[in-house]
C-alpha cells in the first residue's frame, strides 16, 4: 500500500503545492486558476467568518472536555470564549453557528487521549505543505461547515493531509474523519490503496495544471454553473474565460 514514505508517493517535480490548492482545483479548477495564477486574494466572506468560528468552538470545546469537564459545561465555557473572540460577526450570525453546534454536540462524544489542532506539515518529497484541522489519537480530521455533501474532492484533501502526516510520524494511518457541522455528519473515510492512488494522481495533475499546461486546459476547464451563484470571484472569473 501506498504511505506517506512510500516511494510511490514522491512527487515527480520540486514544486510544492497547497493541499487547499490542490482542493480548490477539484472543486473549480477555474476558481483554483485565477487565486493562484494572478495572486488573486480572496476577500473574507461572511461564511468563512462563521467556518473559523465554528472551527474555534470545536477546539475549545475539546480542550475542556478533556479537562474533565461534561459536555455541557464544556460547550457552555466554548461558547462564552468563542462569542467574545468573534465579536465581527453579526449577532444573527454568532447565534446560527451556536445553534449548529448545539444541535450537533453528539459529534464530541468521544473525549480523545491525544489532540493536537492546526497541525502545520510540509514535505518537499511529497511536494506537498499544509494545516491537518484537527489530529486526534494519531487520526486526522477536516471540519466543514457547509450544506454541501461530503464528495471527492473533501476525500482527496484528507488523505493528502494523511500522506503528509505518514511521512512525518512514519506511522500508518487506515483512517481519518470528516466532521459537518452544518448538518451534523461525522463520516469515517478508509484510507485504501485505490483512495491513496487517487490522490497521488490528483496532486499531479494539480501540478500539471497549474505550472505545465495551464494555458492549454484553462479554455477546457469543466464546472458546474450551481458553483457560481455564491463566488465571491465571479465577475473576475468572466473576464478571464471570455479573454
Amino acid at each position: 500500500m501506498i504511505r506517506g514514505y512510500s516511494e510511490k508517493a514522491k512527487t515527480p517535480l520540486k514544486i510544492i503545492l497547497n493541499v487547499r490548492d490542490i482542493y480548490s482545483y477539484l472543486y473549480c479548477p477555474i476558481w483554483a486558476y485565477i487565486l493562484k495564477t494572478y495572486h488573486f486574494k480572496q476577500p473574507v466572506t461572511r461564511k468563512m467568518l462563521q467556518g473559523k468560528a465554528l472551527h474555534e468552538l470545536r477546539y475549545v470545546a475539546t480542550k475542556f472536555l478533556i479537562k474533565g469537564l461534561n459536555i455541557q459545561e464544556a460547550i457552555k465555557l466554548a461558547v462564552q470564549e468563542v462569542t467574545e473572540k468573534f465579536n465581527e460577526l453579526k449577532p444573527s450570525e454568532t447565534k446560527n453557528v451556536i445553534q449548529d453546534f448545539y444541535k450537533n454536540y453528539e459529534i464530541l462524544k468521544h473525549i480523545p487521549e491525544k489532540f493536537e489542532y492546526e497541525v502545520y506539515l510540509k514535505s518537499e518529497t511529497l511536494g506537498l505543505k499544509g494545516r491537518i484541522d484537527i489530529i486526534e489519537n494519531g487520526h486526522p480530521i477536516e471540519i466543514k461547515y457547509t450544506n454541501m455533501k461530503t464528495g471527492f474532492p473533501e476525500k482527496i484533501q484528507l488523505t493528502l493531509y494523511t500522506l503528509l502526516l505518514e511521512e512525518k510520524t512514519r506511522k500508518n494511518v487506515e483512517y481519518g474523519f470528516i466532521e459537518n457541522w452544518k448538518t451534523g455528519e461525522k463520516i469515517k473515510i478508509q484510507f485504501t490503496e485505490k483512495l491513496r492512488e487517487e490522490a497521488i494522481k490528483m496532486r499531479n495533475n494539480a501540478i500539471k495544471y497549474f505550472y505545465i499546461e495551464k494555458t492549454k486546459h484553462i479554455k477546457k476547464a469543466k464546472v458546474s454553473i450551481k458553483k457560481c451563484k455564491n463566488c465571491e470571484i465571479e465577475e473576475f472569473c468572466k473576464t478571464i474565460i471570455n479573454h
